[in-house]
């Protein structure tokens, strides 16, 4: 069987990444599970909760969030002889944490076909984080985002993510050009950027999709205060009428209806999910930063993405 286990179980590039993979996997005839602390999943592939805790403790440091297992007695009762084992945002290390929270036991990973470590971030999680003696392979969405790490101690691959199935539907509001911004609010997608652009563009309406990045649930914790003064210092200055929050969308085909034009500020992106799928869908895409010399991306088919997969887990 293949299990993949990830930290990160909320709405989120990575999650969506892990279902549209799971479910790739057993419609072709491969046996395929997500396994995450968080209930977002539920209902949307194979999956199960799994005893942990994604913790933010971290935040403002090298190792920013990551999964913390009761026990690795958890992991060693899960797998079974032969099952590869896909972690994301789990990283084998055995250590005392700092947090009150007991040092994990071992985790045996002979019996196993292979351990794949999927990378799905930059900075927010440096593969330096891993146990690179549990790893025999890790798996990036990109080139760009191999060469950012630039890691040598565990061979790697780069698969693109499965993009899920968007039907672009009928708008349903009457302005003559309304422009999008997707992605979690704050400093590291650059949001005050992108809607300005818009508005700088002529888009008589600006919707933006998506959450601040506040990153602890803690209102005196460093990174809390720092989400609410990128609020205060750059968010409040570009809110006008034109401009409307909408929050989180679940339905993609919903999000994108309305939009004509697509803008992005995010300086480094992993996967670009949101580029993509513009081009799947037809919309016009603007990064700021090369909105005068931009190619479309290409896109892999799920049955390419399927052949990587398969000789990856031979």
């Amino acid at each position: 069987m293949i299990r993949i286990i990830s930290g990160a179980g909320f709405m989120g590039g990575s999650t969506i990444a892990f279902i549209n993979l799971v479910n790739l996997l057993n419609k072709n005839g491969h046996d395929a599970i997500f396994y995450s602390p968080h209930d977002w999943v539920k209902g949307q592939c194979r999956s199960e909760k799994i005893d942990g805790t994604f913790i933010n403790d971290y935040f403002d440091t090298p190792r920013q969030t990551q999964l913390v297992l009761r026990d690795y007695n958890t992991l060693n009762n899960l797998m079974e002889g032969g099952d590869t084992l896909i972690c994301h945002l789990l990283p084998l290390i055995s250590e005392d944490l700092g947090v009150s929270r007991m040092v994990p036991k071992f985790f045996d990973t002979s019996k196993l076909n292979k351990v794949i470590y999927a990378c799905h971030e930059t900075d927010i999680y440096p593969v330096t984080n891993i146990n690179e003696k549990k790893f025999d392979l890790i798996h990036y969405v990109s080139e760009f985002q191999r060469d950012w790490h630039d890691y040598k101690k565990v061979p790697s691959v780069v698969i693109p993510n499965v993009i899920s199935p968007i039907e672009k539907k009928q708008k349903t509001i009457s302005y003559n050009k309304v422009g999008g911004v997707i992605g979690t609010i704050g400093r590291g997608k650059q949001t005050h950027v992108a809607i300005q652009a818009a508005l700088d563009d002529g888009c008589d309406k600006v919707l933006v999709f998506g959450t601040l990045d506040i990153g602890s649930t803690n209102p005196k914790s460093n990174v809390h205060k720092k989400a609410k003064e990128y609020w205060e210092t750059n968010m409040v200055p570009v809110s006008s009428p034109k401009v409307d929050m909408v929050g989180l969308c679940d339905d993609k085909s919903l999000m994108y209806s309305n939009l004509d034009v697509v803008y992005h500020a995010s300086p480094r992106e992993s996967f670009n999910y949101i580029e993509k799928e513009c081009a799947l869908l037809g919309i016009k895409y603007v990064h700021v930063d090369n909105k005068d010399d931009y190619t479309p991306p290409t896109l892999a088919s799920d049955k390419e993405i399927l052949a990587m997969w398969e000789k990856v887990l031979a």
